[in-house]
């Protein structure tokens, strides 16, 4: 499969679904919790119905890893990994901080990761090998080259755990150690702004597959580093995650391997 060729089929089908997430902006928006993972929105299912319905059709018999429909198997090795709203929470409040994600992977290795901001009409996206775009234009990581300069990001789990204790514990120390810390709440989107050197690094805990799997690899295309605390590859099944540029990145390693 040539993911380069078929990006521009992929950003068309999430441009569409953005449409579809603004039409619900400002509506009241019946909440259906889920167990530690916030809630969900008819403007997330109705999104992800369209991009799995139209994606479907570019490449057939491809598999769906969805947030809110979950696994669909596949014999085939590529999958589709899709957060259809990511920053369910910012959006339902009315906060401008959401994102459509979307990646293919191919055995669990993202191969095309794209990311669209609706409101800012911002298309991040990268395909293995052939660098990190914002809108067709080449982005790269910061080069900001200590961690008493960085400008860093973190995100918060929705579980109340002992886990999430540990998090904020590291918060408060790289609070006290950076140049300054945010909290934006739509992971897919804050790698973007890692990748586009607007943050120079970022970390969290207890995330899911579709958080990451499109904004990582572009990252990486963009000149960064991704990894779990200890400095190793992530998978579906990571627990905890890294994003710099490589400087910030051995830093934060340093910092949390222990």
């Amino acid at each position: 499969m040539n993911e380069a060729a078929i990006r521009p089929h992929v950003e068309r089908i999430m441009k569409k679904a953005g449409d579809i997430i603004l039409s619900y902006r400002f509506k009241p928006l019946e909440r259906v919790e889920k167990k530690n993972a916030g809630f969900v929105t008819i403007a997330d299912t109705a999104a992800e119905t369209y991009l799995m319905e139209e994606l479907s059709k570019l490449e057939p018999g491809i598999g769906f890893f969805a947030e809110e429909n979950g696994h669909t198997t596949s014999k085939n090795d590529y999958c589709w990994v899709i957060d259809p709203l990511d920053g369910t929470t910012n959006f339902a409040y009315g906060l401008p901080h959401f994102c459509v994600s979307v990646a293919l992977t191919n055995k669990d290795r993202p191969v095309l990761g794209c990311v669209y901001q609706p409101l800012l009409n911002e298309f991040f996206y990268a395909a293995t090998g052939k660098g990190a775009y914002l809108n067709n234009s080449p982005i790269k990581v910061s080069g900001t080259q200590t961690i008493k300069d960085s400008f860093l990001l973190f995100c918060i789990p929705y579980g109340k755990n002992e886990g999430a204790q540990q998090l904020f514990e590291k918060v408060l120390m790289l609070s006290q150690k950076s140049y300054s810390m945010r909290l934006l709440g739509a992971a897919a989107l804050d790698q973007c702004y890692v990748a586009s050197g607007r943050l120079d690094g970022m970390f969290f805990e207890q995330l899911s597959w579709w958080d990451i799997a499109a904004g990582s690899l572009i990252i990486e295309e963009a000149g960064g580093v991704v990894s779990d605390y200890n400095g190793s590859p992530v998978s579906p099944h990571f627990n905890s995650f890294i994003a710099a540029n490589p400087r910030i990145h051995e830093e934060l390693v340093k910092i949390f391997s222990f």
